[in-house]
């Protein structure tokens, strides 16, 4: 085993553990789970008729001993109705009691429903103790609270001053807020400095039994585990069909998308950008063009269309257009992505030629891109946007090759190629990677072959698996730094093993056929993990917003455009390539 490989097992154990001795979650497996679910049940239903609590005639033996904190969580689609906690205690009394005050607090709104509660969604946390997190002479340093919670697995509580405050492991993963942020807001609600306070972490069992008779469904960090088992091409094809229709439904009437939803709060963001509906555009147009139905199609014209109203001349080149947004900032990135869009789509290829025409004019005399047209010229991801515009030259080459765009990219090539490998950002790897091996398969160039491949080896090097992250829903997850939480960008970096696959394949690199497939199936698990799905919606009052949307990551619930359009355009890549 390599030295790196050996140093991301250390750090990613320091990071789970966060140094720290490693609480542990209550010892309850699926049946005890399934008994514990009956149990509520059945004290709701006696609750209902003569409000008495409800003693079971035997306890399972996996459940003898068990003591722990419980909650109960009433809802009705998915509206909390009420809430009962309890504990610590023998679990199955603990249980009783969390259920029946969570009754009490229900009767008195009047919302348990007139059934009895067979409709009724019981979700469960069972707690376990609390453990010590050794903050040393610094107290409540971010950095140190940071590497110690483990993001949707970990609650925490907070003493000082005779005050507790708590919360769930569950609590913090659903309602989508920072550690940091709630933890300072514990430390200002018992008024205490954070030299002079106690915090220990905990972990939990989470599941919810969804109505009478149905099957639980148990929860880690809030989501519901994919298998590698699962990452199948039905299930494949069913993501995309769910992706596409959140951004359909997402998509207005001025052909522009809905930016951001926060499940958590069930509401809209007012945040914007324009590199990223393009970005929407472009999946837009390739779902379109892939699955051939006239819906998707006038879906995927009017967001095109109203991306193509911002299309202007170059001034001072002749035959050259580019895409003004509103702010005049004009990112490169908006003119590749619309470009990527329109080279799906029938019709004149003028306006095409003239927004290639104004890509290649970014290009320096050294090879470089700027990074946007006039006014701006150089805007943030300075080494992201020339990946991009370089991989819609590329897409323009195979359609219609040319010595220009050849050019451009031998010029590139002489570049990037330094500045690139030394890129530790998944981002900007993964979309160079993207561009040079597109190139490579197009122009049969083996050079870029090459250097797309060395770069994807690089990408691959960052991907999470069994042998150095001990955690099953986190695995296919790409990061360029062990101290990171993987999120959508993974999406990108399938998106470059799908195309670093097809370049190994066009130049006969069989040994990298097979690493880049394992790793591209490995990622597209880890996307997957990333959609919200309906299991995963059952605290939501208006599922239909979240279903089909990604996440930003495993501990961030937030639903971006980019999100969705990256995992779209890779899941579909995948499902074409491999």
């Amino acid at each position: 085993m390599s030295a790196y490989n050996l140093w991301w097992i250390f750090v990613l154990g320091c990071l789970s553990a966060g140094q720290q001795p490693e609480p542990v979650a209550p010892p309850i497996d699926r049946d005890g789970q399934r008994f514990l679910s009956r149990v509520a049940r059945r004290t709701v239903e006696q609750y209902v008729a003569d409000r008495t609590a409800y003693s079971p005639p035997y306890l399972p033996p996996s459940l003898k001993g068990v003591s722990c904190h419980v909650i109960v969580t009433l809802r009705v689609a998915g509206k909390t109705i009420g809430v009962g906690a309890s504990g610590p205690g023998a679990v199955v009394p603990t249980l009783i009691e969390s259920s029946f005050a969570a009754l009490e607090g229900a009767d008195q709104d009047g919302t348990i429903p007139k059934s009895g509660g067979s409709s009724l969604c019981i979700e469960i946390e069972a707690i376990g103790d609390d453990v010590d997190v050794a903050l040393g002479e610094t107290g409540l340093n971010p950095k140190v609270v940071e590497r110690a919670i483990e993001p949707g697995l970990d609650g925490f509580t907070l003493r000082g001053g005779g005050a507790v405050r708590t919360i769930s492991p569950a609590e913090l993963a659903l309602k989508n807020q920072s550690v940091v942020a709630v933890l300072k807001s514990m430390v200002e609600s018992i008024g205490q400095v954070p030299r002079e306070v106690v915090l220990s972490r905990r972990r939990s069992v989470h599941w919810y039994e969804p109505a009478q008779g149905k099957p639980i469904v148990a929860l880690r960090r809030g989501l519901v585990w994919v298998s590698p088992d699962e990452v199948t091409a039905e299930a494949i094809d069913a993501a995309i069909e769910s992706l596409t229709e959140h951004l359909v439904q997402r998509l207005r009437s001025d052909g522009t998308f809905a930016y951001e939803y926060e499940p958590a709060a069930e509401q809209y963001s007012d945040r914007d950008d324009p590199v990223h509906q393009a970005g929407a555009a472009w999946a837009m147009a390739v779902v379109a063009d892939r699955l051939s139905r006239s819906s998707l199609g006038s879906a995927a014209d009017r967001a095109v269309g109203g991306m193509k109203r911002g299309i202007v001349s170059l001034e001072g080149v002749s035959s050259a257009s580019f895409v003004r947004t509103k702010d005049d900032k004009n990112p490169s990135a908006v003119t590749a992505q619309l470009l990527l869009a329109m080279l799906t789509q029938e019709g004149k290829s003028e306006i095409r030629d003239r927004m290639t025409a104004g890509l290649s004019w970014l290009q320096k005399s050294d090879g470089a891109f700027v990074t946007a047209f006039p006014p701006a010229r150089w805007l943030p991801k300075e080494d992201v946007y020339p990946s991009v515009t370089l991989l819609a030259l590329a897409e323009a080459y195979a359609r219609r090759p040319g010595k220009d765009i050849l050019t451009a990219f031998n010029r590139a090539f002489a570049h990037y190629q330094k500045s690139f490998a030394r890129q530790g950002d998944v981002e900007s790897v993964a979309w160079a990677v993207r561009a040079f091996a597109r190139m490579a398969v197009v122009s049969n160039r083996a050079e870029f072959a090459e250097f797309a491949m060395r770069l994807a080896d690089h990408l691959m090097a960052g991907q999470l698996t069994t042998k150095n992250c001990h955690w099953p829903e986190l695995h296919g997850g790409i990061v360029a730094s062990p101290r990171q939480l993987p999120g959508s960008t993974t999406a990108v970096g399938l998106s470059a093993l799908v195309d670093a696959y097809a370049a190994a394949r066009k130049f006969g690199d069989e040994k990298r056929v097979r690493t880049y497939r394992r790793a591209a199936m490995l990622a597209a698990r880890f996307v997957l993990q990333l959609q919200f799905r309906e299991a995963e919606a059952y605290h939501l009052r208006l599922p239909e917003e979240a279903i089909g949307g990604v996440r930003a990551s495993v501990a961030d619930s937030r639903l971006r455009i980019d999100n969705s359009q990256h995992a779209l355009l890779a899941l579909m890549a995948m499902r074409d390539a491999l």
